[in-house]
């Protein structure tokens, strides 16, 4: 009976974990940077499926909730390929000419929005995070990337995010 009792107790506080987790991935959006709108974050807990880039060449989205930062200001996006990930839900990363970024990782089970700083270092960049929205342990943590040149584009270094790993190969957006 003892037993019973305590995996009904664990069951719930899973629950109510869950259902917390759930109300904070909605309520957090509008407090930090995020390329997914208030629309796709309220699907994103019932559908469980990374939310696509919101369009081709528009990184003003990912900082549209960022007053400190122009929505129209343009940047460098820079595409993962080979990531496994369906067409529009490739990891992205967009440098902004005031040396701020921003990185869409992207997870199995949704996208998390990683800022930051960057400095140009030997023809590549060096990524410094200072905010993430991802939420446990993978991608919360997030030290130090390098983008190193490599071909028509670049190689990532800085540990696993999602589907981002060591040698991923990032190219240029096509417009």
């Amino acid at each position: 009976m003892k037993k019973r009792i305590q995996a009904a107790l664990l069951a719930l506080a899973l629950l109510v974990g869950l259902a917390a987790c759930s109300g904070q991935e909605e309520a957090s959006p509008p407090a930090s940077q995020s390329q997914v709108s208030s629309a796709d974050s309220q699907e994103e807990p019932s559908s469980q499926s990374p939310t696509p880039r919101s369009g081709e060449g528009e990184p003003s989205s990912q900082v549209e909730s960022a007053p400190e930062e122009e929505p129209a200001q343009e940047g460098l996006v820079l595409v993962q390929q080979e990531s496994g990930a369906e067409a529009g839900y490739e990891p992205t990363i967009t440098l902004y000419p005031d040396g701020t970024f921003a990185l869409a990782a992207t997870f199995y089970d949704g996208t998390a929005q990683i800022t930051g700083t960057y400095v140009s270092q030997d023809g590549g960049y060096v990524l410094t995070p200072t905010d993430s929205t991802a939420q446990g342990v993978a991608g919360s943590d997030v030290g130090e990337m390098g983008l190193t040149p490599s071909g028509e584009g670049y190689t990532y270094s800085g540990g696993q995010l999602g589907l981002t790993f060591d040698g991923a190969a990032f190219l240029p957006e096509e417009s």
